[in-house]
């Protein structure tokens, strides 16, 4: 068996191999199905500054003209070895360019190689493979973080907001006067209460909106260093408090007028609880919680008509 013949063989099965390696990330090259002819490398990927890419994560993409033709990713197990395949409706002729991907710094470079198609052959071996080189590294990919918050205060910076693929973003909340943080939700997630927030390592956009609320529906117990949130206030049919810290003991709760009568009172449940407010008239009330060995909480809140 002839050393070509052995490498073809090694190649196949380890092309058959590495498919599960084959990932659709930025940028979205996507080769073309049922191409009628094919042809096959075995490479390394250079690395800017030098060695080569052993990150299942990059990716080589080989073109005609803009059109991707085949797409594979370096195999750690191979010492980074890339098993790509290129497809051709033409048994030969066209001319193959490449691209890489390099997932860690988000960047896209333009290889200095290119080949002619010529179906069934192989170019590289497992033991001599052909070498990617960079021709044009383009700058670090840039992610969108868009920023906004409610008119109770401002986030800062705002708006559309531009981050290098890899680096971090702070940032700051700053409430109106009579107002503080109520909520911070982080694409889609609350994730607490903060005066401000960082992104870090970013590879992805995001997107981070804040809630502003009135300061008096908030507290902070310093014994336990647990922040209560009442909310909405004014309150209608629906009163939700949040940032009970859950311990052994039993939370509870009592909702009284100013002259102390009590309308409504029980146990918390959970860190955060709904309590249904429907059957209390307007007015000005005031909500006490008690846990044992702390200091009872007590916080003023409006039962709007």
């Amino acid at each position: 068996m002839t050393k070509t013949t052995l490498s073809k063989l090694l190649l196949l099965l380890l092309f058959g191999l590495s498919s599960k390696f084959l990932i659709a990330t930025p940028p979205d090259w996507i080769p073309p199905e049922n191409l009628q002819f094919n042809m096959q490398i075995v490479a390394f990927l250079e690395l800017d500054g030098g060695g080569y890419s052993t990150n299942e994560n990059d990716l080589v993409a080989a073109f005609v003209d803009d059109q991707c033709r085949g797409i594979a990713s370096p195999i750690a197990s191979a010492e980074g070895r890339i098993f790509l395949s290129v497809g051709s409706d033409m048994a030969t002729g066209e001319t193959i360019t490449f691209k890489a991907y390099y997932a860690d710094q988000g960047q896209i470079a333009d290889l200095s190689e290119s080949v002619s198609f010529v179906s069934e052959t192989l170019i590289g071996e497992y033991n001599d493979p052909f070498i990617f080189t960079i021709d044009v590294l383009y700058p670090p990919a840039l992610y969108t973080i868009e920023a906004a918050s409610n008119e109770n205060g401002t986030i800062s910076p705002s708006g559309s907001v531009s981050v290098v693929h890899g680096s971090n973003q702070l940032f700051t909340f700053m409430p109106h006067p009579d107002f503080a943080v109520f909520d911070v939700q982080v694409d889609g997630i609350s994730v607490g209460i903060f005066d401000q927030y960082e992104f870090v390592n970013v590879t992805a956009p995001h997107n981070i909106f804040v809630t502003f609320a009135f300061p008096e529906s908030v507290d902070v117990v310093k014994d336990n260093k647990t922040q209560i949130v009442l909310f909405p206030n004014p309150v209608t049919n629906q009163l939700t408090i949040r940032g009970i810290q859950k311990t052994t003991s039993q939370t509870s709760y009592l909702i009284t007028d100013a002259s102390g009568k009590i309308f409504l009172s029980g146990i918390l449940q959970a860190t955060e609880q709904h309590i249904n407010t429907t059957h209390i008239p307007a007015g000005i009330f005031v909500l006490t919680l008690r846990e044992d060995g702390q200091k009872p909480v007590s916080i003023n809140f409006e039962k709007a008509y």
